[in-house]
């Protein structure tokens, strides 16, 4: 039996199949013409679907605008004739009330970030610890293309920093900056674009240290003081926001959690002086299509898909 998942990221889309044969994955490119997407997807593993029983699709992440996930996922069940289903906001937060506000009434948080990655996180740290998950408490920082944190209580997301809005700058990500400096390179940007592309692409470490990854910048920092400087920086302002939702927890908590494809496997060098005799648990890599079948298969497995109309069936 295989589940076959599709996850949207910012630029592409992560297709993997998980079946007795083990783990295969594919990246494509956002499509403008959302009529080449089921296509594309369903030609990319023709072995595996042929040697193994198809179970369910699962759909996940924060798609564009020009591709509709309902539509998508009632193509892809007409297609295969199987369980498919979307992952979306209600499996996996739970969020404060107070969380949405900001000090300006016309601008509430947005909360947008890797939801599924960050709690399924908690979810393997909670197996690790051998604690419930129902009643588990964890701060969770997933590391990738920008940064986000949460404070997750009983597997579900009461509070995090929106993705590339706030928190610390990445490696291509400025994170969170002064809003009046802000306007500014809004105002002299040829365009809205590429005012975007600053502090989304072309900011963090990169921009500081011209590096690709966490794991260069920790290497520079051993060689020169002012490479050293900015990834104790990034390290500090890491630090403080992983605080800041210890906080929502009010301090009480199982463990801290790092996840994410820009973690070292090693960790954040000089991150656990931070935290004292904190339990720090790390799980790196890009764990998102194991995740979504991981949650599919409990969204299937406990038939509440069709109450919150996420699945469509046969």
């Amino acid at each position: 039996m295989a589940f076959l998942a599709i996850i949207s990221h910012s630029n592409s889309i992560s297709v993997g199949i998980s079946s007795d044969q083990g783990f295969q994955t594919a990246r494509i490119p956002l499509m403008t013409d959302e009529t080449e997407l089921v296509p594309t997807i369903a030609n990319l593993f023709p072995d595996a679907l042929t040697e193994a029983q198809l179970e369910a699709v699962v759909i996940a992440g924060d798609f564009p605008p020009y591709i509709s996930p309902t539509r998508l996922q009632h193509e892809l069940q007409t297609l295969f004739e199987v369980p498919t289903c979307i992952l979306n906001d209600i499996l996996f937060e739970s969020v404060l009330e107070e969380a949405h506000l900001t000090g300006f009434s016309a601008m509430p948080r947005t909360l947008r970030g890797p939801k599924l990655e960050l709690c399924y996180a908690a979810g393997l740290a909670a197996e690790e610890l051998k604690i419930p998950l129902n009643t588990s408490r964890f701060v969770v920082t997933y590391l990738g293309d920008a940064i986000s944190t949460a404070a997750v209580a009983g597997g579900r997301i009461i509070d995090m920093s929106a993705w590339y809005d706030e928190g610390p700058f990445g490696v291509r990500s400025s994170g969170g900056l002064p809003f009046a400096a802000l306007l500014e390179l809004c105002a002299s940007a040829p365009s809205r674009q590429d005012a975007l592309q600053e502090v989304t692409e072309k900011s963090g470490l990169q921009g500081y240290l011209g590096v690709d990854s966490i794991s260069q910048a920790e290497e520079l920092a051993l060689q020169k003081h002012e490479a050293d400087l900015i990834y104790s920086a990034f390290v500090y302002q890491l630090a403080k926001e992983i605080g800041a939702y210890r906080t929502v927890l009010q301090g009480k908590l199982d463990a801290l959690v790092l996840t994410g494809p820009s973690l070292p496997v090693n960790g954040l060098k000089g991150l656990s002086a931070y935290f004292g005799s904190s339990v720090l648990l790390l799980y790196p890599g890009d764990l998102s299509l194991r995740a979504a079948v991981h949650f599919g298969r409990e969204l299937i497995n406990s038939r509440k898909g069709n109450h919150h109309g996420l699945c469509q069936t046969p």
